[in-house]
């Protein structure tokens, strides 16, 4: 009998090492999926909590350079292709155009802030559970961009490595990414004028 559980217990100890994975591994992993599916599009939801300002949430879809940027209670909806943007304000029925340089916010770079969303941080693996990795990533001391924050929390989902969620803090902000997904049509990400027919257009291209 004892013969009979030291064979279970060393074939058990076999099969966790066989499936434990290194932080490296499913950073690496995670990383290979997302740039594997991008080509297919990005969907995820921002949500930013200001100080004294409020939160704001926006789903974001992306596609290349194009993309689309909806707020939450859909008063405002910004479209980009690279070259220009239009942003629609639906409590004022105003239609915005603008070159894309002066208007290059987080949408237009949406489907680069998972893309080695690790590099300069020392990663590491807090918690897990049967369906997901919890990691804490913290600044290393060789990463001098000023515009990386100091820490993140990334949570990566087993399975199919997906980035699951992406969060972090500010000195008065607060920035949640969560919900993502792959997979957006080229009507999504692009401008319609024929669905605003009666708004006012302000055209501020030079």
């Amino acid at each position: 009998m004892k013969k009979v559980l030291v064979l279970v217990v060393t074939a058990m100890m076999s099969v966790m090492t066989l499936f434990a994975q290194s932080t490296e591994e499913i950073i690496s992993r995670m990383d290979a999926e997302f740039e594997k599916h991008r080509n297919e599009g990005l969907v995820m939801t921002m949500d930013i909590k200001i100080l004294l300002v409020g939160n704001i949430s926006t789903t974001i879809m992306s596609l290349g350079d194009k993309y689309c940027g909806r707020v939450a209670d859909a008063e405002t909806v910004t479209w980009g292709d690279g070259e220009t943007t239009w942003t629609y304000d639906a409590e004022k029925n105003e239609l915005t155009i603008d070159n894309a340089s002066k208007n290059s916010g987080v949408e237009s770079n949406a489907d680069d802030m998972f893309s080695g969303i690790t590099k300069g941080y020392d990663v590491k693996l807090q918690s897990e559970t049967d369906k997901a990795w919890y990691f804490k990533c913290k600044k290393s001391k060789g990463n001098k961009d000023k515009n990386d924050p100091k820490k993140m929390d990334l949570v990566v989902e087993k399975g199919t490595y997906y980035p699951i969620s992406l969060s972090t803090k500010a000195m008065i902000a607060s920035i949640s990414i969560h919900d993502v997904s792959f997979g957006v049509t080229e009507d999504q990400v692009t401008f319609n004028p024929a669905a605003y027919p009666n708004a006012k257009v302000i055209d501020k291209r030079k």
